[in-house]
């Protein structure tokens, strides 16, 4: 019987991989402490500083579950890395805001997703690599949307 490689493996591994590759790089810049979630929350929030950006705006940003990100948020805090501020419309509601810190942190963590991407790109060319990409949306809606239908028949 033919072993056939399975697309969920490949993603895994390189979200593996990818990860080490990050950590790696922001540790040779001297900053430690830093996980992953906080890397792509960091970069998230510096792309979207002119808008108001709540914690469920970040649970569906990357589909995470509340609880998670609640948690990543919290550690963020401890960390001095973002603030939990009152919204002006709803003080019930918190603003997501990064320190100064924070922001300071970015710039070195743009070097190294920079490196990460052209290395991840190597070997691709460019059409190769936007085919690619268009793949793994493809999968990544495939996947939302049979989560999305499985929640609801659990909510019924």
């Amino acid at each position: 019987m033919e072993h056939r490689e399975e697309l969920g493996h490949y993603i895994y591994t390189i979200s593996n991989l990818l990860k080490r590759e990050m950590d790696k790089g922001i540790t040779e810049e001297g900053i430690d402490n830093l996980t992953g979630k906080n890397m792509w929350l960091i970069g998230y929030l510096i792309h979207c500083q002119e808008e108001n950006i709540y914690q469920k705006d970040v649970e569906k940003h990357f589909a995470l579950r509340r609880s998670t990100v609640s948690e990543v948020i919290t550690l963020m805090e401890q960390k001095g890395l973002v603030q939990r501020l009152p919204s002006e419309k709803d003080a019930r509601m918190k603003k997501l805001v990064l320190t100064e810190y924070a922001k300071k942190i970015y710039s070195h963590l743009c070097v190294q997703i920079k490196k990460t991407e052209d290395k991840m790109k190597e070997g691709f060319s460019e059409k190769e690599f936007d085919e690619l990409l268009k793949y793994l949306k493809r999968v990544q809606d495939n996947i939302g949307a049979a989560t999305v239908l499985k929640e609801k028949k659990e909510e019924n």
